[in-house]
């Protein structure tokens, strides 16, 4: 599994930032990232003991895909090697062309910092983890919580039966996120979900209606989100 560094994100991230911009500002962010490079490293994920062959990934992806790197707004990595560790949820990096797990890095954690593979954002928010950007509107956005089940190998107790292979198993989830920083989360049944919307919760329930949407499902769900969105008020 990866594990951060500080001394190889330093090395890699230390010099583009440097020649992108000789701000003031630019440098100070160059600081605050290199510094607090393990700031929220403190899963357990590593207690793991991942065998050779399993079912399922643990990556959104498998392979590496080139993508960019943002922080505070500002482009600084283009066209990287960029993949999604669902399970470990880390970011992994490395430049383009290099191989083998070694040359690997994670990306710190950090609410400044998101990255972009596919046409797809990923995004960091503090406490919750990293989050695939569904929508992102003027007001709300619709958010997508990927989580990876480990079941680890299991042998055959008895001739009886099978050894039961390890597993990754996929689970998602949704939240809405306002601009003021609120985030919650769309569970149990249709009309719990609809409990998100407490002031708007007429509103929605008639849209629903009247576009006979199933918010069950993402692209309904999405549906929902923009036209909530397009009502010009960033109260839930």
């Amino acid at each position: 599994m990866i594990r951060l560094f500080k001394v190889f994100l330093f090395i890699i991230f230390i010099a583009p930032l440097l020649s992108y911009s000789q701000s003031v500002g630019l440098q100070q962010e160059t600081n605050v990232f290199t510094e607090n490079v393990d700031l929220y490293n403190n899963n357990n994920i590593y207690q793991y003991k991942i065998p050779d062959e399993y079912q399922g990934t643990p990556y959104y992806h498998n392979s590496f895909l080139l993508g960019n790197v943002y922080m505070n707004g500002k482009l600084i990595e283009n066209n990287v090697s960029l993949r999604y560790n669902v399970f470990a949820d880390e970011l992994e990096y490395k430049k383009s062309g290099e191989q083998g797990d070694k040359q690997t890095f994670a990306i710190i954690k950090s609410e400044d910092i998101y990255v972009t593979i596919n046409n797809e954002t990923i995004i960091f928010k503090a406490t919750k983890g990293y989050f695939l950007v569904v929508f992102d509107g003027t007001n709300f956005s619709l958010l997508k919580k990927l989580k990876k089940k480990y079941y680890p190998f299991k042998k055959a107790t008895t001739s009886l039966t099978t050894d039961v292979p390890a597993i990754f198993m996929d689970e998602e989830s949704y939240f809405i996120s306002t601009k003021d920083g609120v985030l919650k989360e769309f569970t149990g049944s249709k009309n719990k979900k609809l409990k998100v919307f407490s002031t708007k919760y007429n509103q929605a329930k008639s849209y629903i209606k009247e576009k006979k949407l199933d918010i069950n499902k993402e692209k309904d769900l999405k549906r929902l989100i923009m036209y909530l969105d397009n009502l010009n008020s960033s109260e839930l």
